[in-house]
């Protein structure tokens, strides 16, 4: 209910509810995100290096290439197909946990009977992973990625997502957070195609499915979540309701944090493609630059 000032009461229902089991909740969400960085280190050593290996085999050759770029450059593969793999499972739970929820066409479900609104196991396990992901994400960016240009954006972006995942679970935002999820995976997924197609130096291939990702990363990123998912949550969530709901202003200002990394991020996109068209360059990625 609201409280006098037109806040929401920080008491949440749902979370109430299931008081018994938040340290369960707790314990299996960590769980997993230390699990990820060892499933890593396990398929690194006898899947992903195999996989990129055969892969860069087939590119051209180039004779003057020192050991440790090759090293360096399968490295690099190896962490894109990780992402792929990990982005393309919670796509995959996304999909499966939403696929027949109204709030999948209509908005106004993201808020109607909040805070009493149920939740599946489905949509509880896509939490799970999601932060897990972007946890483990978080610590690998730190100490195993490939330091790019762009890593403080990159660090902000990742602990602005752990941070949303964690309050919007604590808030019983799960309807609109799970669509915030679903949208964001797949330009990654064909970001890191894209990556891995210009590793192996498959011009054409790449070029294509840049284009592609320009195009996903554009309408997910730029039209859909902030003209869909941030104006609902700045201003169809108080038309629903009729208040404003506890942390409102902390979890709306997350979220343009990420519009806004997003625009920036597309600067990028438009000047790697500018670099294709106007002067002929490959699809290199102006991050790759290590610092």
């Amino acid at each position: 209910m609201p409280t006098s000032s037109g806040r929401a009461d920080p008491f949440n229902p749902w979370l109430e509810a299931h008081r018994d089991t938040v340290a369960y909740q707790a314990a299996s969400w960590l769980g997993l995100a230390v699990f990820l960085p060892v499933l890593r280190l396990f398929l690194n050593r006898f899947v992903l290096k195999r996989f990129a290996r055969q892969c860069l085999a087939g590119g051209p050759q180039h004779p003057g290439q020192k050991l440790s770029q090759r090293q360096q450059l399968e490295s690099k593969f190896c962490e894109s197909l990780w992402k792929a793999l990990v982005h393309g499972s919670t796509l995959c739970i996304g999909i499966y946990a939403v696929y027949n929820e109204p709030w999948l066409w209509d908005k106004s479900y993201f808020w109607r009977d909040w805070p009493h609104q149920h939740f599946s196991p489905r949509l509880l396990f896509l939490y799970k992973a999601y932060f897990a992901s972007y946890a483990s994400g978080l610590l690998m960016l730190v100490a195993w990625d490939t330091r790019r240009n762009d890593f403080w954006a990159m660090l902000l972006h990742h602990t602005a997502t752990v941070v949303l995942v964690a309050l919007s679970y604590y808030l019983g935002f799960l309807r609109v957070g799970s669509m915030i999820m679903l949208l964001h995976d797949p330009s990654d997924i064909i970001l890191e195609v894209t990556k891995m197609l210009n590793y192996a130096e498959w011009e054409l291939s790449s070029t294509v499915m840049f284009v592609v990702f320009m195009l996903s990363w554009f309408l997910t990123r730029l039209v859909y979540f902030p003209f869909w998912i941030v104006w609902s949550t700045s201003f169809e969530v108080e038309a629903v309701l009729g208040f404003k709901p506890h942390l409102y202003t902390l979890f709306n200002g997350l979220l343009v944090t990420l519009v806004v990394l997003h625009i920036y991020w597309f600067g990028i996109i438009c000047k790697i493609a500018l670099q294709k068209v106007l002067h002929g360059k490959d699809m290199a990625d102006v991050r790759e630059a290590e610092q």
